[in-house]
């Protein structure tokens, strides 16, 4: 990744390599949504998620993929841009911002695993979003004819109403 959480230079915003206009064009693109997301702030609330044109916004403006690796097409910024984003679509609705905010980060974590892990999931899809629960002990699975019976509580998941894919961050305990 660019900074790796940092910012290169404290004279350079996040995420501006030297003659680059990356970061710049995506803080523009999420600025740009502000008036959009401001209209929709009512039913976002409502929905209690995402409405899906919010989604699909998100999504052609590529900012889900703001920290992504270049080798599948995402923009490979540094985490901070993330943040500068996830703050300017906050300037519209703070909902909207957490969602993206939570689910961009884990294109970055997902980053960060071995490329065999990264492949078996962005070769099916890389606009997949992913989500997590990482507290633990959370449950347990216990292995039973044809798979595994899952019990306990996990908590909020965010951006729940468009994964087709979650990290399954758990104990195991196959006796």
């Amino acid at each position: 990744m660019v900074g790796v959480g940092r910012k290169p230079n404290a004279g350079q915003p996040a995420g501006v390599e030297p003659g680059g206009h990356a970061y710049m064009t995506m803080v523009a693109r999420a600025k740009a949504m502000i008036p959009q997301l401001r209209d929709r702030a009512a039913k976002t609330e409502e929905l209690r998620c995402l409405p899906p044109e919010t989604e699909r916004d998100l999504h052609d403006a590529g900012l889900f993929r703001i920290v992504q690796p270049k080798r599948v097409g995402g923009s490979e910024l540094d985490y901070v841009s993330l943040l500068d984003c996830a703050e300017m679509l906050g300037r519209a609705d703070a909902s909207v911002a957490w969602n993206f905010a939570n689910l961009a980060s884990h294109h970055w974590m997902l980053g960060m695993f071995d490329q065999r892990a990264q492949d078996e999931v962005w070769d099916k899809d890389v606009n997949v979003l992913i989500a997590s629960s990482f507290i633990f002990p959370a449950g347990r699975a216990k292995k039973v004819a044809g798979g595994y019976r899952l019990r306990g509580n996990w908590p909020v998941l965010v951006g729940g109403c468009f994964l087709r894919m979650e990290y399954a961050c758990q104990r195991r305990f196959l006796r």
